[in-house]
């Protein structure tokens, strides 16, 4: 178990990025039960929370992924046409 009295508890909103329940739990190693202690939220805003970002960021890895393809195959027809 973590020292939990390292996650500033001065107000801050979960909607915060550093101290949001994602960032504290996978680049922190904080368990949902610490975060949702020092955050005084229940563990199921917690999980909530948790899900809810790793779906953003799941959708905007596919997104750029989608566009970042787009490029390549752009690219590579542009050289083609070139020959």
């Amino acid at each position: 178990m973590k020292n939990t009295s390292a996650i500033p508890n001065n107000g801050l909103s979960t909607s915060d990025e550093q101290f949001s329940p994602a960032f504290l739990k996978h680049f922190e190693g904080y368990t949902n039960k610490e975060i949702a202690r020092q955050l005084q939220l229940p563990i199921t805003v917690v999980r909530a929370s948790i899900r809810k970002r790793r779906r953003l960021i799941r959708i905007s890895f596919r997104h750029f992924l989608r566009k970042f393809k787009h490029s390549l195959s752009s690219a590579g027809n542009h050289l083609k046409n070139r020959k």
